[in-house]
């Protein structure tokens, strides 16, 4: 090979050929809308887009949906889940159980002062507590008016005194008294029935009649349920009051007495001053 073709070969090669690959760099046509158009838009989906399809799924809603319109379905089916809710919370059936023994609840008897004739067949028992009051008459004690107390009955470290105390005690605040005016112009003593004549062993009563009548008393208890009184100066009263006892004495098959008694105004003191006999 000769020097020129060597050379001419060199030429061809390096300083011929670089044109070619210069043209592609050296072409400074400004981009235009398609260049930009194959940067990677068509062949390659955007990531972005990727991204919400992957999130944005319609299952959630889809999921709440279903939620909302189950209760919808329970209420339809509401008989059924009653019975089982039923047939869960009954309880088995209980034990019979023995019903408690009853409570016998004692009360103690009430005890008041009673009045007595002294002559009286029950004053006659052995043991029977009595006191005199004043004539013919005498202070009983009875639980309940049902029978007179004994000696034995007194509860231990009970004096009588104590007993008496605690009887006008009872009496006072358990047995209302009223006055009532009777046909003859004088006034009778109301308690129930039981406890009239008893009204002696109260001094409030006698002192507030005096201080109504403005006078002595002047009393009368034919019988247990019937006490009379008058004022003391009541001239007129006083033979009405003598025509009652006798009628009284008549009447009833357990009189008490015929004494006619005086109620001191001022000294608060009782004595006999007759009989309505």
């Amino acid at each position: 090979m000769s020097i020129s073709t060597f050379l001419k070969g060199l030429y061809n090669k390096y300083v011929l050929a670089k044109p070619p690959v210069k043209e592609p760099v050296i072409t400074k046509t400004p981009p235009t809308g398609p260049r930009v158009r194959t940067t990677h838009v068509i062949t390659d989906p955007p990531p972005p887009k990727t991204t919400p399809a992957t999130t944005t799924t319609v299952a959630t809603p889809k999921t709440t949906a279903t939620a909302i319109t189950t209760p919808a379905v329970a209420a339809t089916q509401k008989p059924a889940t009653k019975t089982k809710a039923t047939t869960k919370t009954t309880p088995p059936p209980a034990e019979p159980v023995s019903p408690p023994p009853p409570v016998i609840t004692t009360t103690a008897p009430i005890i008041y002062p009673v009045i007595k004739l002294a002559t009286d067949s029950a004053l006659e028992e052995p043991g029977v507590i009595t006191s005199k009051w004043l004539g013919d008459l005498m202070i009983c004690y009875t639980a309940d008016n049902t029978q007179l107390l004994q000696h034995k009955d007194l509860p231990a470290g009970m004096t009588l005194e104590k007993l008496h105390e605690t009887a006008v005690t009872n009496l006072g605040k358990n047995i209302e008294y009223s006055l009532k005016e009777t046909s003859f112009g004088g006034y009778e003593l109301v308690a129930g029935g039981q406890y009239e004549a008893s009204a002696v062993c109260l001094p409030g009563i006698w002192q507030w009649l005096t201080e109504q009548f403005v006078d002595s008393l002047l009393v009368v208890v034919p019988a247990k349920d019937l006490v009379l009184v008058i004022p003391e100066q009541d001239s007129h009263g006083m033979y009405h009051l003598q025509a009652t006892v006798k009628q009284a004495f008549k009447n009833n098959s357990q009189p008490l007495t015929a004494n006619i008694f005086r109620y001191n105004r001022y000294s608060q003191q009782w004595s006999v001053i007759g009989s309505a006999q």
